[in-house]
């Protein structure tokens, strides 16, 4: 069985990892000409992830 602070750890990286995905593809979806409402979505969900990772950070 996992502590909490596994668990809490674990969702952090999974969050940076998220946030670091969401921004290439914002960047991807730029650089290919698509749409860009799609990449400023992508990365307001990046920047609600981010705000996140920081609270558990703190928590921690």
């Amino acid at each position: 069985m996992s502590s909490a602070e596994d668990l809490f750890g674990l969702r952090l990286v999974t969050n940076e990892y998220l946030v670091r995905k969401l921004r290439e593809r914002a960047t991807d979806v730029e650089w290919t000409g698509g749409d860009e409402a799609e990449a400023e979505r992508l990365r307001a969900r990046a920047t609600e992830l981010e705000r996140n990772c920081s609270k558990v950070e703190w928590y921690i």
